[in-house]
């Protein structure tokens, strides 16, 4: 309760989210409430996971290189990871990509509606293996960020001052690339 509201408060994202999250690392699949009501926006790592999703389905060869380097546990927003789920596995079977079937084998009709939609915008795009690479890059320094305030906290609350200043080093680091 205090640790997932003070997490959800600052790193500004919905306590919902941060409860997930957990879940997922603790390997268990906690419900997450999805449906119209359930947007994207809410979501820091939203917008990259949607640029991921549609680069994937508009160059069917980025869905291994998502897989790989994104696996689909790692998607925060739960539509987009059952997309993720479905995209993962038509690579790994090597069965032809395209919004259509990946709609076809989703169950949620909100996410299914999400795939199509996601897949017509990146039709319409050029450079998605750029947009792919730098959505990547984006979600993995956030990753690296918490990971380094995670850190930087242990450090602080074990008072090891040298631990501490590598870590304030590295978080200062991971902070300049965001953009």
């Amino acid at each position: 309760g205090d640790l997932v509201r003070e997490v959800s408060g600052r790193f500004r994202v919905e306590e919902k989210t941060v409860r997930a999250r957990l879940a997922a690392f603790s390997g268990r699949r906690e419900m997450v409430e999805t449906g119209p009501a359930y947007e994207a926006v809410d979501l820091p790592a939203s917008r990259e996971e949607a640029e991921i999703l549609e680069a994937a389905l508009g160059v069917p060869a980025l869905a291994g290189r998502m897989a790989a380097e994104w696996p689909p546990e790692k998607f925060v927003h739960p539509h987009y990871r059952a997309i993720a789920e479905v995209l993962a596995a038509l690579s790994r079977s090597g069965k032809p990509i395209d919004e259509r079937t990946v709609a076809a084998r989703i169950e949620d009709p909100a996410a299914a509606a999400l795939a199509t939609k996601i897949g017509s915008k990146g039709r319409e795009k050029k450079n998605l293996e750029d947009q792919f690479s730098g959505c990547l890059a984006n979600l993995k320094n956030r990753e690296a960020l918490a990971d380094a305030e995670a850190a930087l906290q242990r450090a602080v609350e074990a008072g090891d001052r040298e631990e501490e200043a590598r870590s304030r080093r590295e978080v200062f680091r991971l902070r300049a690339l965001q953009r």
